[in-house]
């Protein structure tokens, strides 16, 4: 379901608003906004983004960009009449692009919930002090200094020669 809610998306904005971002922006909130592994989203991306781009270019081709198709995939050393091809290409364009889209906003989403995750453990570093629950910023920033003025005795002592 969410597949064709995505391609559905790429479909209308890329159509409406006459851009091809849309196959990399849509798959990449998906991605943002998904409870999934950063794997299952770029599948999922992909997937749509290969699927509607597939679709547009098989209505274009067969609604009279033939031709063009074929002088296209000449230009690109394909063949003359293989115009069906560039319609394939653009497929996995689609789905390249979406895919990795999909698969840096899932990213990105591990990366910031990893991060908030760590900076709420007790024992975690939060701007060079060690975060304490129930104790205030300016306790606990006056402890450090305290700390760091304090000589310590090494737990290693040296031994002198």
């Amino acid at each position: 379901m969410i597949v064709l809610v995505q391609a559905l998306l790429i479909s209308v904005l890329g159509a409406t608003l006459q851009s091809w971002v849309w196959v990399a922006l849509v798959p990449l909130a998906f991605g943002l906004a998904a409870f999934a592994s950063p794997a299952r989203a770029a599948g999922r991306g992909a997937a749509a983004g290969g699927m509607s781009w597939l679709v547009l270019s098989l209505y274009f081709y067969f609604t009279g960009s033939r031709v063009i198709a074929g002088r296209v995939a000449a230009m690109f050393g394909l063949g003359a009449g293989r115009g069906w091809l560039m319609v394939v290409l653009t497929a996995l364009l689609g789905l390249l692009v979406a895919g990795l889209a999909a698969y840096g906003g899932a990213s990105l989403r591990a990366a910031l919930k990893k991060k908030a995750h760590d900076d709420k453990k007790p024992g975690s570093r939060i701007a060079g002090l060690d975060y304490k629950p129930g104790v205030a910023y300016n306790e606990s920033r006056s402890a450090a200094r305290a700390e760091n003025n304090v000589e310590r005795a090494s737990p290693h002592p040296r031994r002198l020669p």
